[in-house]
């Protein structure tokens, strides 16, 4: 990892890929073992979601997840800019950005973060550390 910031959020694909086991997956690791990882509620929700769709349990994980990274929830201040990022995002880059994804954005912007992520369509913001 390149960056100078040592505070990341984690995505949710990052934890996916880490549950999986894969190269993304190794350097999300080496990120939540250095610490000053934050996981936002909106994560928890999708990753609660994946794990429904794969049949999976989540209550372990969850647990892993919470011990690992410091929750960070929604306040109605970066709920308002996290729409106005998903529309910058969409016209500047032409692509599918969503709501999860801009609130997420928010998030790491409202802590002086960068979001851990191997989503492409983040690739092109500045506060990421793609790890695709």
């Amino acid at each position: 990892m390149t960056s100078t910031t040592s505070k990341y959020v984690i995505d949710s694909h990052s934890w996916i890929e880490y549950f999986r086991g894969s190269q993304t997956g190794e350097k999300a690791g080496k990120l939540l073992e250095s610490g000053g990882c934050y996981t936002p509620t909106i994560v928890i929700a999708e990753l609660s979601d994946w794990h429904v769709r794969q049949q999976r349990d989540f209550s372990k994980r969850l647990d892993f997840i919470t011990a690992s990274s410091t929750v960070l929830g929604l306040s109605s201040a970066t709920a308002s800019q996290a729409g106005k990022i998903k529309n910058e995002v969409r016209q500047k880059y032409n692509n599918n950005f969503g709501i999860a994804d801009a609130i997420i954005v928010a998030i790491a912007l409202e802590i002086g973060a960068k979001v851990a992520t191997g989503y492409y369509h983040f690739k092109p913001l500045k506060n990421v550390e793609y790890l695709g």
